[in-house]
């Protein structure tokens, strides 16, 4: 009779055994599927952030373009009125020589060019700059999520566990 009791305690404690084994597997399976879910968004931010990233620049080159560009026009239109005014040697107005004019506008153009050079290196600090913190905050926050998430199911994992170890023990 003390067998029987043997064996059959035996095989309760290894039912047992089998049981948490399953919810192990079981919870290990859940952790498993949270921590691809947590990836998986993730890499949705990343590829978000890219996506802001590369749309920022093109709205700051498309901005500076135009800029430029209107920029040319200008230039273009008062480099033409001076050349008329060096070929016919003088302004029509009886105003400064043709060359004193040419000196005034290429002293513009000299200042304008370390304008837009400033103003480009500006802008491209400013994007960097932009993209760079908010890049920072959605990684940090991500950051956050992933290491809480992965705390709580480890704590939850040793809680389970010593359940598990206290059970059998009282069992024993």
């Amino acid at each position: 009779e003390a067998r029987a009791e043997a064996a059959a305690e035996a095989a309760a404690l290894r039912s047992a055994i089998r049981a948490e084994a399953e919810v192990r597997a079981r919870e290990s399976a859940e952790a498993s599927k949270s921590f691809e879910t947590l990836l998986r968004k993730l890499g949705e931010d990343v590829r978000w952030i890219d996506e802001e990233h590369l749309r920022c620049r093109r709205e700051d080159e498309a901005k500076l373009s135009e800029a430029v560009g209107s920029l040319r026009s200008s230039l273009t239109s008062r480099i033409d009125a001076l050349h008329r005014a060096v070929v016919e040697g003088a302004n029509a107005d009886g105003g400064p020589t043709a060359l004193a004019a040419l000196d005034v506008t290429a002293g513009r153009v000299e200042a304008l060019q370390a304008h837009v050079g400033r103003l480009c290196a500006h802008m491209e600090a400013l994007k960097v700059k932009e993209v760079a913190a908010a890049a920072e905050t959605r990684v940090s926050a991500v950051e956050g999520r992933v290491a809480a998430a992965a705390h709580a199911q480890a704590h939850a994992g040793a809680q389970a566990q010593a359940q598990a170890v206290a059970a059998l023990a009282a069992r024993l």
